[in-house]
């Protein structure tokens, strides 16, 4: 019998980060100090926001054990390095300060683990947050626009302010090129692969 599961890549991340906000879970599950929390494991993001409220014991799984690791590594981040560490790790400082960030990581990795990340870092030299299958798929879609319409999106994403960002998304964007690109690139079939 094949399942869906059997269909599933399972040598590569498949989520880098949570794309839900972490006040819906804590919304859906009510979370106690009495809880046991058995969760999929998935970027461990959510794993780690579900021990922000101190529950008795959570149990993270995943059919990808790659995804396991990125929880432990996750962890280990966070227990033994500064803030900036993370967040250069993730990829969302300046591009340069990626390889200082990996190389304090190593200073504290343990040695069975430096193997498979130091070949996760030499393929993905950007950080963790561009590393997933999904991540990947969504921000490759940038690099398909054409580099004025690429301008416009990184506009598009720098604005503090909703209104004025939907206000420049209708001028600019909205009843464009760009919206029948983007309808085609995140089609079904698109999409299911």
């Amino acid at each position: 019998m094949n399942s869906e599961f059997s269909k599933v890549p399972l040598d590569r991340i498949r989520y880098s980060l949570v794309w839900e906000d972490s006040s819906t879970l804590y919304d859906a599950l009510n979370i106690n100090s009495h809880d046991r929390v058995l969760m999929i494991t998935s970027a461990g993001c959510n794993v780690l926001n579900v021990l922000l409220k101190n529950p008795a014991a959570v149990y993270a799984i995943d059919l990808n054990l790659l995804q396991n690791q990125l929880l432990l590594l996750k962890k280990h981040i966070i227990l033994n390095h500064d803030y900036w560490v993370f967040h250069a790790l993730l990829g969302l400082g300046e591009p340069s300060i990626v390889q200082p960030a990996i190389k304090k990581l190593f200073s504290t990795l343990p040695k069975t683990a430096q193997r498979y990340w130091k070949s996760f870092f030499e393929k993905h030299p950007a950080g963790l947050l561009s590393s997933g299958q999904l991540e990947s798929y969504i921000t490759c879609f940038f690099h398909t626009l054409r580099e004025d319409v690429q301008e416009k999106i990184t506009k598009l994403i720098s604005f503090t302010n909703i209104n004025e960002q939907a206000a420049f998304f209708m001028s600019n964007l909205d009843n464009s090129s760009f919206q029948q690109q983007f309808i085609n690139y995140f089609d079904d079939e698109n999409l299911s692969k």
